[in-house]
């Protein structure tokens, strides 16, 4: 009478014991991996011909640029123009590099050691990347250069069509 019900019995137990070892386990293995965490940076170095009194930061671009907050790095540069900065890598992959008012765009990819060779008189055009994301810098520096003045030949042309 009590056989037919035993195989279930014994499954029910066996199902229990290996819930009874993967839970704990389990538990471990996340306690271990969340201890195990490492922190993302980018390297990114370089040089500026002439800084004067000029200061450079590395900033996430904000989600909202009025309302979200911004994680501003300020980098300490050398007499002879030579600067280095580990920037923190968090969800947000858009990095702006700027010297006082002019800026520049950086990929964040903490696989790559940025370096940049910075002519300070027309920054950000005339930069040099040496980074395993070449093309695409050489890339955004030709458009950067394609569509320098087009706002003073809108205002041009906008001016001649109020005339």
């Amino acid at each position: 009478m009590f056989y037919p019900y035993r195989r279930y019995v014994l499954k029910l137990i066996q199902v229990f014991m290996k819930t009874a070892y993967f839970t704990p386990l389990l538990f471990l293995t996340l306690i271990l991996l969340s201890a195990c965490k490492n922190k993302v940076v980018m390297s990114v170095s370089g040089s500026v011909d002439y800084l004067g009194e000029a200061n450079i930061s590395v900033s996430e671009q904000p989600l909202h640029y009025k309302y979200s907050p911004k994680k501003i790095y300020s980098v300490t540069h050398k007499e002879n123009g030579a600067f280095k900065i580990d920037i923190p890598i968090s969800v947000n992959r858009k990095l702006i590099f700027t010297i006082d008012d002019q800026s520049l765009s950086l990929i964040a990819d903490p696989n790559d050691k940025l370096n940049l060779t910075i002519s300070r008189a027309s920054f950000p055009l005339d930069t040099d990347f040496n980074s395993i994301h070449k093309d695409d810098y050489e890339a955004y520096k030709n458009y950067l250069s394609e569509t320098d003045g087009l706002d003073k030949l809108i205002e041009k042309e906008m001016n001649n069509f109020k005339a």
